[in-house]
């Protein structure tokens, strides 16, 4: 019975280190999708921010006739 009850324990253990493991890939998936959707609307917000200064440098030294 002692036998029994130790592989018993001994595969629930593994089984719980294969969920555990599987787990954590998701939880890295998810993060790496959120972490990439983040970069490109931060990105998206310079690119803006950049043609906004660009076009008020443009009319402050603009030619003057």
């Amino acid at each position: 019975m002692r036998d029994g009850a130790r592989r018993v324990r001994e595969r629930a253990s593994v089984r719980l280190g294969l969920a555990l493991v599987a787990w954590g890939r998701r939880a890295d998936a998810r993060r790496t999708r959120e972490a990439l959707a983040l970069r490109r609307s931060n990105e998206l917000a310079a690119d803006r921010l950049r043609e906004g200064n660009f076009a008020s440098i443009v009319l402050r030294t603009g030619p003057s006739f």
